[in-house]
């Protein structure tokens, strides 16, 4: 888990704990430090929008890792679009809502149509960004004003992206600033995390009544002894 410091700050801790209590161990490493051997042995490689892009850049562009981020100033530098600001990745600073466009992927969660995701967006630490990849992604979101910007995007590994395969999966994710992030929110990103690790759901994480989001474990290598229940707000716990 790549963070802009270590130990984790506020907007990222809330992940880390949720990933804890689905049994993964998390090694956190800040931007700074981050090196492609810390990805040996590891699962899924996770960088934060917490991160400064000039300290990470390409560092992890080649290792054989899933990968998913949330920085959108590493999309070009990890090969995931082309290398222009504002025309291949770019951010909004007010938006907390996307247009699932691709609701039968597994990345769409089994969400569609216009989805809140974020309880705000203050502009700073809890931005939207975006990606214009290739013609070998795979689109599920889009920005809701411009259907060619990419909120949530991903190549298969093998997949030639920009300048080269792609390593292992990669996922363009738009927002996970775990403290601002509303069910659906949760839902992509646990999502994104299994889809990334190939682990498949034993079904998807619906609301109960109560308001309490219960994640079902995977069914594969992944799966965790405890199922946690998260509640937004609160650190997901064990059952």
């Amino acid at each position: 888990f790549v963070g802009s410091s270590r130990p984790l700050p506020v907007r990222d801790q809330p992940l880390a704990a949720y990933l804890s209590a689905l049994g993964h161990t998390i090694v956190v490493r800040n931007a700074r430090e981050v090196r492609a051997a810390d990805a040996n042995g590891k699962d899924l490689v996770l960088i934060s929008e917490s991160s400064e892009s000039v300290d990470v850049k390409n560092k992890l562009r080649d290792v054989p890792v899933p990968l998913i981020t949330w920085e959108g100033w590493l999309f070009d530098d990890l090969g995931m679009t082309g290398l222009t600001e504002e025309q291949d990745y770019g951010e909004l600073t007010s938006e907390t809502s996307i247009r699932v466009t691709d609701p039968t992927h597994p990345l769409a969660a089994g969400l569609s149509g216009d989805v809140r995701t974020a309880i705000v967006n203050n502009g700073t630490s809890n931005k939207f960004h975006w990606g214009v990849p290739n013609q070998n992604a795979i689109i599920v979101a889009t920005t809701l004003a411009n259907g060619s910007r990419a909120h949530i995007f991903a190549y298969e590994q093998g997949a030639m992206m920009v300048g080269l395969f792609a390593p292992a999966r990669r996922v363009g994710f738009h927002n996970a600033t775990g403290t601002n992030l509303t069910l659906d929110g949760w839902r992509l990103f646990d999502t994104a995390v299994r889809w990334a690790v190939n682990c498949t759901p034993a079904a998807t994480p619906t609301p109960t009544a109560t308001g309490t989001l219960t994640m079902l474990p995977a069914t594969a290598t992944h799966t965790p002894t405890p199922t946690p229940t998260f509640i937004p707000g609160t650190t997901p716990t064990p059952t």
